[in-house]
């Protein structure tokens, strides 16, 4: 009898709980979306991408609506803590915040969790001073700690000479950080009686080239990068003659950190996972905000080490997968009554005494020299264009080679508060989705280095135009190849009066590949030279895929081509470098020309492995899209700023040779 009471009670329990379960689920949607605010340094950097992945996927999964904040660097607690002050005025429900350096930080959130704030810490704990072990805030990180000692143990690992005398240096990111502090002390136990000695520490921040400020330092045997950001910079250049042979290890968290790996410019990573940081964050933060009794929890997540023979193991593949995946219909989800706090949010801080300009700059891809150059001289123009009364903050994103991935990044930056877009079209000729998103929030855009079609840029007055006329770069090309050939009759060396010549065009269809390789045969020829074309080779405006083509048309055409004329300088570089690798002398090499500047082909022309390129003048661009911005965001005339019928800018392009590259290469 008992017995069966207790069973009865059971399943009556039971029914209950399936009960509330489904009353929960019909009453669902009748309540609020709470609204969690991500604050992390930078937010656009492409360190974050697994991370960010993480955090959209929970929030999906959770019905939050996730607002990360377009965010510069963040140097201190006073600047993380008016991020904050500002979210709490939009009413946010909860943070997710990666604490700002720096000792002050403490004291700021405990006195943002005394005001019964609800939030989480993310990547590592506030730093303190001291050698207390934790602060007491919840935190969803890696052990810190354990990936320092993790990278010295595999650099023991690796060394066949057992260390004797060996030398490390360490570079780091962010100075006074729970991370940077607490990886370095894992690193130095590590090599603790090995015979390995750590003779300097350099941190990135500190306003200095990187790759030079290293080179100048003692030379080591290892350099230990701990952080993404110095991961990725020194990598870049680890074939540049710097670093004097040391081997590269550090923590990496982005696309460009594994394809380091991949190339061999870096002998191991350690790979937080970015991805579970993420999404353990808002899972934790969701409990909290959907359960009265529930109190947060910290969360260590897992780290992998990964050399490049494992990059194509089934397990890496898939972490590598989830931590890059960019999951964009999470943005589909995101309410109207958000759109509507944003523009709130916009119109709330212009009207502050002391107002944040947030300019969003999306690129076509991440890989462009050229684009990420302009790219970095605009932040520096608009920094420079600060004042008492404006602050500016840029976050740079890019589309990744997908329109409908760019559209998706920009209405991402305009649902985060971005009040002026500088876009860099993938397709120049679909534009208007972003117009269409940027009409409607009233958020002006400025196309750049690529140009929408005359008809779309007309839809709005609030569209307008940065960049160069292609056309003007194809003739003044042709104008240097023509006089070169000219000056010099060996170019023709099989003295049957016709240049032989292949010739590099960037992408099918695209205006400005089709537009440079008309203008600069064309030039030519009106010039008096005449031409035989061998062949025209697409390489999508990349190095890497030039030196492949390259290297084919070596081997099928040998030394009949005299000419190589590639519709941009990155391309032109893989023909010079398909030369090399295939051993041809320099004085063999065919003239070589290409188009934008870039400060390797300049070294390039300097050096006589190309002839000649055509200067595309990125100061002058970058300069115009940050007075554009500016102007546009004050609520100023922008037709005083010369603009071509009040939305045009046309930079003009310069012809460089070995007569006149010393004057760029000061630039």
């Amino acid at each position: 009898m008992k017995r069966n009471r207790i069973t009865f009670l059971i399943a009556e329990l039971i029914l209950i709980a399936i009960a509330g379960i489904f009353i929960n689920r019909i009453f669902r949607e009748d309540n609020p979306q709470k609204r969690v605010a991500v604050i992390l340094p930078d937010s656009g950097n492409t360190r974050w991408e697994g991370l960010v992945n993480g955090l959209k996927q929970s929030a999906q999964v959770n019905n939050i609506h996730l607002i990360i904040c377009n965010t510069d660097e963040i140097v201190s607690a006073d600047d993380e803590k008016e991020l904050i002050d500002e979210q709490l005025e939009n009413d946010v429900d909860a943070f997710i915040i990666c604490p700002a350096p720096g000792t002050d930080t403490k004291d700021m959130l405990a006195s943002l969790q005394a005001e019964k704030e609800t939030f989480v810490l993310i990547t590592e704990d506030a730093y303190m001073a001291d050698d207390t072990e934790s602060t007491g805030f919840v935190t969803i990180k890696p052990d810190n700690y354990q990936i320092g000692y993790t990278l010295g143990r595999q650099i023991i690992k690796n060394d066949t000479d057992n260390q004797a005398g060996k030398k490390v240096g360490v570079i780091v990111g962010r100075a006074e950080t729970e991370a940077s502090v607490s990886r370095v002390k894992g690193l130095t136990d590590a090599l603790a009686g090995y015979n390995c000695e750590l003779v300097w520490t350099y941190n990135q921040n500190s306003g200095k080239d990187t790759c030079k400020a290293v080179d100048s330092l003692e030379a080591v045997d290892y350099i230990a990068a701990m952080d993404t950001e110095a991961l990725d910079t020194l990598g870049e250049n680890a074939e540049n003659g710097y670093y004097k042979g040391a081997e590269i290890y550090g923590v990496g968290t982005s696309m460009k950190s594994v394809a380091l790996l991949d190339y061999n410019k870096i002998k191991c990573l350690v790979v937080p996972d970015g991805y579970s940081i993420g999404y353990e964050s808002v899972n934790e933060i969701a409990k909290e905000l959907g359960r009265p009794l529930y109190t947060l929890k910290s969360h260590e997540e897992a780290i992998r080490v990964i050399y490049k023979d494992d990059l194509f193991s089934e397990e890496t593949g898939f972490y590598i997968r989830m931590n890059r995946k960019k999951t964009r219909k999470i943005i589909a989800c995101i309410c109207i009554l958000a759109v509507m706090m944003s523009l709130v949010s916009c119109d709330s801080r212009k009207n502050q005494k002391d107002r944040t300009l947030r300019v969003g700059v999306v690129t076509y891809t991440p890989d462009d020299p050229f684009i990420n150059a302009m790219t970095d001289i605009l932040k520096e123009d608009l920094k420079a264009l600060e004042a008492s009364d404006m602050k500016v903050i840029v976050s740079v994103r890019s589309g990744d080679n997908s329109q409908q991935e760019q559209d998706e990044v920009v209405e991402e930056m305009i649902d985060a508060g971005c009040d002026v877009l500088c876009v860099n079209l993938v397709d120049r000729t679909a534009p208007s989705n972003i117009i269409r998103l940027a009409r409607q929030n009233n958020i002006p855009v400025i196309f750049f280095n690529r140009e929408p079609v005359r008809e779309d840029l007309l839809q709005w007055d609030r569209l307008y135009y940065v960049g160069c006329d292609a056309a003007q770069s194809g003739e003044m090309q042709g104008e240097i190849a023509a006089e070169y050939i000219k000056n010099h009759p060996e170019v023709d060396r099989n003295q049957d009066g016709k240049i032989q010549y292949v010739l590099l065009e960037g992408e099918a269809g695209h205006q400005d590949a089709i537009s440079r390789t008309d203008c600069s045969v064309k030039t030519i020829l009106e010039n008096g030279v005449k031409l035989e074309k061998l062949t025209y080779q697409f390489a999508d405006w990349n190095r890497a895929q030039a030196e492949n083509r390259m290297s084919q048309l070596i081997s099928q055409y040998g030394d009949q081509i005299e000419m190589v004329i590639s519709n941009n300088d990155e391309m032109a570089l893989g023909a010079v470098e398909a030369y090399k690798n295939v051993g041809y002398m320099q004085s063999d090499y065919p003239v070589i020309f290409g188009i934008d500047g870039l400060d390797d082909a300049l070294e390039a022309v300097r050096l006589g492995t190309m002839q000649g390129t055509v200067y595309n003048d990125r100061e002058a661009q970058a300069r115009k899209i940050a007075l554009i911005a500016v102007a546009l965001f004050r609520g100023n005339d922008v037709s005083v700023l010369g603009l071509e019928d009040e939305r045009y800018y046309m930079a003009q392009y310069r012809k460089v040779d070995v007569n006149n590259v010393d004057e760029f290469l000061k630039k």
